[in-house]
C-alpha cells in the first residue's frame, strides 16, 4: 500500500484519487475541491508555491507526489519535489515545455521524423496573415495559441476569411488579446480529417507503457459542432472492432512514443512522466498524425481510463517517480466506460457559477467525478466551466453510455450543458 499525495483539483485528479482509493492506497488531494473533499482529505500547504507543496509531502510522509495539472509542471513543481528528495510523477520543467508551447512540441515532432499536420510558427500578425497564403480561400485552417490555455486555445476556422478574425482575436487587433500573452505567438496547421484517439502513455524517459485507447469529445455540441472545450466527455476502451488492435498499438509505440522520448532525450530532458498523445487516424489513407501532446492525464480521458481501468497502476507510477523502468509490455485492460461531462452556461467563455448543484448518490460502477464546484451555504455550487463528469462503467459500451447519461439526467443544475453524442462513435 502506497501514501500518495495527488495535485491538483478538478475532475482528472478526482478520477485519480478515486483509482487510488479504490486498489487500498491512502490518498490525499491539495487543494482538492469541496466535491472531492467528501471522500479524500485536501489539506493546504502551510505556504504558497513549491515550498508548500515540498512541505505539504513532507508532513504527510507521501511514497510520491502524483501532479495531475499542467501548469504547476510547467512551472517546474517537479524539479522542486526532486531537489527536495521527494518522488514525484511528473515531468521535469524541461521536459513539460512538449505542452507548455506548442511551437516547441511542433520542433520536436519535425527533428523526431514524427508525422504532425504542416504547420509555421508565427510571432506576429503579419507573419499570421501572411501563413494564410498557403491555404486555398475555402480550406479549413487550424490556428492555436503557443501557451497555455486552459484547452480552450485552439481555433478551427472553416475558411481564410474566419482565419483572418480569429487571428485579429488571438492578437489583440481592435480590443484585448483573446488569450493574453499566451497567444502571442501562434502555431497555424492545416486541417487533419479522421478519426480522433487519444492514447496515455506512462514514459520512463526512454520506453512507454501504454493504456487503453479512449476518445474524447472536444467541441462544445453534437456532431463535432461549435467552439473548442477542454472536453466534454470521452469514452474507453476502443478495441479491435475499432480498428485498434496490437498491430495498431505497436505502431503507436514505433511512431510516436519511440520518436519523440528518444529526441527528447537527445535535447537533455528525458521525459518521465504521463505523457497523453492526441492522435488523428484516417483510415482511408492509413496516415497517423500527432495533433497534440499533453504532459499529464488527459481530462475528461482520465475520468473513462482510469475508472475503467482494472489494473492498479499505482506501483508504476512509483517506480517512474522514483527513478525506475516500465514493463511496456504490461497487459492493461479497461472495462467500457463512458464519461459524459455536465458543464455551466456560458461555458467556454465566461461560465454562470454559484449555481444550486443536486447529485444522486454513486457507488460501485456509477461515479460523479467533481470539478469545477465549491460549498454553498445549503450544498454544493457551481463554480467553473465544467462542473462534473458523470461516469459510467459496464460489460458494453453501449450499456455504459446509458447508464452514464441516466447517471446524468439525475443530475439538476440551471440551464447545464450537455452533449448528447458522446460515445456514439463506438456503438
Amino acid at each position: 500500500m502506497s501514501r500518495v499525495l495527488v495535485l491538483g483539483g478538478g475532475g482528472r485528479e478526482h478520477a485519480l484519487c478515486h483509482h487510488l482509493q479504490e486498489h487500498g492506497h491512502d490518498v490525499w488531494c491539495s487543494p482538492g475541491n469541496a466535491g472531492i473533499e467528501k471522500t479524500v482529505p485536501c489539506p493546504a500547504p502551510d505556504r504558497a508555491g513549491h515550498h508548500g507543496v515540498v512541505g505539504l509531502a513532507r508532513s504527510l510522509e507521501v511514497d510520491f507526489v502524483l501532479v495531475g495539472p499542467e501548469q504547476p509542471l510547467v512551472d517546474g513543481v517537479a524539479d522542486a519535489l526532486a531537489d527536495a528528495g521527494v518522488a514525484c510523477f511528473g515531468p521535469s520543467q524541461a521536459a513539460a515545455t512538449l505542452e507548455g508551447s506548442k511551437a516547441f512540441m511542433k520542433d520536436v515532432c519535425r527533428a523526431a521524423g514524427a508525422d504532425t499536420a504542416r504547420f509555421d510558427v508565427c510571432a506576429t500578425i503579419e507573419e499570421a496573415r501572411a501563413a494564410l497564403d498557403a491555404f486555398g480561400p475555402g480550406e479549413r485552417v487550424v490556428i492555436k495559441a503557443d501557451g497555455l490555455c486552459g484547452g480552450k486555445g485552439v481555433t478551427i476556422a472553416d475558411n481564410v476569411a474566419a482565419a483572418r478574425a480569429v487571428l485579429d482575436e488571438y492578437f489583440g487587433v481592435g480590443g484585448p488579446a483573446r488569450f493574453g500573452d499566451a497567444g502571442q505567438t501562434v502555431v497555424i496547421e492545416s486541417f487533419l480529417v479522421g478519426e480522433e484517439l487519444s492514447v496515455l502513455g506512462v514514459c520512463d524517459g526512454a520506453r512507454a507503457l501504454l493504456l487503453p485507447v479512449a476518445r474524447d469529445h472536444k467541441q462544445l455540441f453534437d456532431g463535432g459542432q461549435g467552439p473548442n472545450t477542454g472536453g466534454m466527455g470521452a469514452v474507453a476502451p476502443l478495441g479491435p472492432d475499432d480498428g485498434i488492435d496490437a498491430a495498431f498499438m505497436a505502431r503507436v509505440q514505433r511512431d510516436v512514443f519511440a520518436p519523440v522520448l528518444a529526441e527528447m532525450s537527445r535535447r537533455g530532458a528525458p521525459y518521465r512522466g504521463l505523457l497523453y498523445a492526441g492522435l488523428m487516424w484516417d483510415r482511408g489513407t492509413g496516415r497517423l498524425a500527432i495533433v497534440e501532446f499533453n504532459v499529464r492525464f488527459g481530462d475528461p480521458e482520465a475520468q473513462a481510463v482510469l475508472f475503467g481501468l482494472e489494473q492498479d497502476l499505482t506501483e508504476t507510477l512509483l517506480a517512474v517517480a522514483r527513478g525506475g523502468d516500465v514493463d511496456e509490455n504490461l497487459t492493461l485492460t479497461c472495462r467500457p466506460t463512458c464519461a459524459v461531462v455536465v458543464a455551466s452556461a456560458g461555458y467556454p467563455g465566461p461560465a454562470e457559477t454559484g449555481k444550486a448543484l443536486s447529485v444522486p448518490p454513486v457507488g460501485g460502477d456509477d461515479a460523479v467525478f467533481y470539478a469545477g464546484v465549491k460549498a454553498g451555504a445549503q450544498g454544493l455550487v457551481s463554480s467553473g466551466g465544467r462542473v462534473l463528469a458523470c461516469c459510467a462503467r459496464r460489460e458494453d459500451m453501449r450499456a455504459a453510455v446509458e447508464a452514464a447519461y441516466a447517471l446524468e439526467r439525475q443530475v439538476t443544475l440551471d440551464d447545464k450543458q450537455v452533449r448528447r453524442d458522446i460515445g456514439a462513435s463506438l456503438l
